[in-house]
C-alpha cells in the first residue's frame, strides 16, 4: 500500500524510537479436545474429496516427491492410493501424524515468552475469544 518495500519499512521501524507494538495471542485447548478437533478435521477433508484431490494430482503426472505430496494428510492417501495401506490405515495415520505435528507447534510456540495463551475450546465461543483478543490491544504495555 506505501509503493515502498518491505525491507525499507523493515529499516525503517528498526531504527525508530518506538517499535511497531503488536501481540500474540496463542489459543490454547486442552489435549483432548485438540485432538478431537484434529480428528474431525481429518474427516472433514476426507469428506470434502482429499483422496480426488490427490489422485488428480498424481494422475497429472505429479511425482510423489514433490513438496506438496509429501505433506501431512496428501503424504498418507498418496501411500493409500499406491496400495500400501488401506483408506481406514491412511486416515488414522494421518490423524495421529497431525497430532504429533500439532504437539511439536505448542512445544515450540510454548518457549516464545511473547505469546499470550487464551484458554479455547470448553464451549467458549469464537465471538468471546476475540473479545479476549480485543482486550489483549487495549491493554496498557509494560
Amino acid at each position: 500500500l506505501t509503493g515502498r518495500p518491505l525491507s525499507a519499512l523493515h529499516r525503517e521501524h528498526r531504527e525508530s524510537e518506538r517499535p511497531i507494538e503488536s501481540v500474540q495471542a496463542g489459543l490454547d485447548y486442552d489435549r483432548e479436545e485438540l485432538y478431537a478437533r484434529i480428528d474431525a478435521r481429518v474427516d472433514r477433508m476426507i469428506d470434502l474429496g482429499l483422496v480426488d484431490e490427490v489422485r488428480r494430482l498424481i494422475d497429472q503426472g505429479y511425482a510423489a516427491e514433490i513438496e506438496r505430496l509429501r505433506s501431512l494428510g496428501y503424504r498418507e492417501i498418496a501411500a493409500y492410493l499406491r496400495g500400501e495401506t488401506s483408506l481406514e490405515e491412511a486416515v488414522e495415520l494421518m490423524k495421529r501424524n497431525t497430532r504429533r505435528y500439532a504437539k511439536r507447534q505448542l512445544t515450540w510456540f510454548r518457549g516464545d515468552s511473547r505469546i499470550v495463551w487464551l484458554k479455547a475450546g470448553g464451549g467458549k465461543s469464537a465471538e468471546a475469544l476475540a473479545g479476549e483478543m480485543l482486550a489483549l490491544l487495549k491493554k496498557p504495555r509494560e
